[in-house]
């Protein structure tokens, strides 16, 4: 009876300790638009906002994400969208592209930028506080107001 007891002790403690350490990550998901629409393809990234400790992110697809594994604490949101940019493919693809800048005046097409959120969106390096546990935490960003 007495291995019994000690056995049950044994694995009461260990899923004690299972339990207990569950409790120090979490997922956080959520949406991503950029003036009120979708971040299509981007990035994002929870950094401590003490500076102490790994950064966590995950990839922004169709305006969702989730970040799994996420230490709880207070972080500073770095949020990215990223548009496709059309290259030329070919030769004659990019002699076309050079004769339409030619007839609208310009040296050369002008380079088409591949950012789509600016680093300071309203509500990009934003700082939130993320729980341990499961959670949602959405992001709406905006144009940087006027200087």
């Amino acid at each position: 009876m007495n291995n019994r007891l000690a056995a049950l002790a044994a694995i009461s403690g260990i899923l004690l300790l299972t339990v207990a350490g569950c409790g120090g990550s979490t997922a956080v998901s959520g949406s991503v638009s950029y003036e009120g629409e979708p971040v299509e393809n981007g990035a994002i990234t929870f950094t401590p906002a003490d500076g102490l400790g790994p950064s966590s992110g995950g990839t922004i697809s169709g305006g969702r994400y989730r970040v799994d594994d996420l230490a709880p604490g207070e972080k500073i949101v770095q949020i990215v969208g990223l548009k496709a940019v059309p290259f030329a493919r070919t030769t004659a693809e990019l002699a076309q592209q050079a004769e339409e800048a030619a007839r609208r005046g310009q040296v050369a097409a002008p380079a088409a930028q591949a950012s789509q959120i600016p680093d300071d969106a309203e509500g990009n390096n934003a700082k939130v506080q993320v729980k341990s546990g499961k959670q949602t935490l959405d992001f709406h960003l905006k144009r940087p107001s006027a200087r």
